[in-house]
């Protein structure tokens, strides 16, 4: 959701400097193209902080959202912001592209055409990055045991170690056990273990 997209300490409310970063990462500018101040993102929360308690909670979110940004409210920050987010041009023209419009299995299979490139490029840096990661003292090869926590398989496969696939999700989700990210993970070190002996993930399982 867009609401913990820009969450960024997982506070379960936003702040104005988190609204001030929201609108830096997308390119929302003003009228002269200016980037947002710390005025504005103040602006913008005082538009929307109905309890006036200092943040936004996801309900008054929602409000600022279902309102198309109030009237005016954060100088019109919230207006160009919701704009931004729902595919409008960053040009502040209001023009919207058709690969957002999800009205048919076409448009769905448009919008990841779009976006795969990309996604798998970044998947590969972090892949790479995590592959390079040392393994933890626990993980490395004892003799006699069959897990390995090797960089590489006898193949010389890149790989990325347990300890290091585990080190990544709770960094991402604050805890082990939360999300489906982390039950995908570990059936395939599950599965890699039934194959190899080895608890680690391929380039293709990752």
């Amino acid at each position: 959701r867009a609401f913990d997209a820009i969450d960024a300490d997982r506070g379960g409310s936003l702040s104005a400097s988190e609204l001030r970063d929201a609108l830096q990462r997308l390119a929302v500018t003003g009228d002269r193209g200016e980037a947002a101040s710390e005025a504005d993102a103040d602006a913008m929360l005082l538009a929307a902080d109905a309890d006036a308690d200092g943040e936004i909670d996801f309900g008054e979110f929602v409000d600022i959202v279902r309102s198309g940004g109030g009237d005016g409210g954060g100088s019109g920050w919230w207006a160009r912001f919701l704009r931004i987010l729902r595919g409008a041009a960053a040009d502040d023209s209001g023009e919207q592209s058709e690969l957002v419009r999800l009205e048919t299995e076409a448009d769905v299979e448009a919008l990841i055409g779009r976006f795969t490139p990309a996604f798998l490029a970044a998947l590969d840096a972090l892949f790479d990055q995590l592959a390079m990661s040392e393994p933890s003292r626990s993980e490395k090869v004892k003799e006699g045991t069959a897990v390995t926590a090797k960089s590489e398989t006898a193949g010389g496969e890149r790989v990325i170690s347990e300890g290091a696939a585990l080190s990544w999700l709770e960094l991402v989700n604050r805890e082990l056990g939360r999300g489906g990210t982390y039950r995908g993970v570990m059936s395939a070190l599950e599965a890699s273990e039934a194959a190899s002996g080895a608890r680690v993930l391929s380039r293709r399982a990752w």
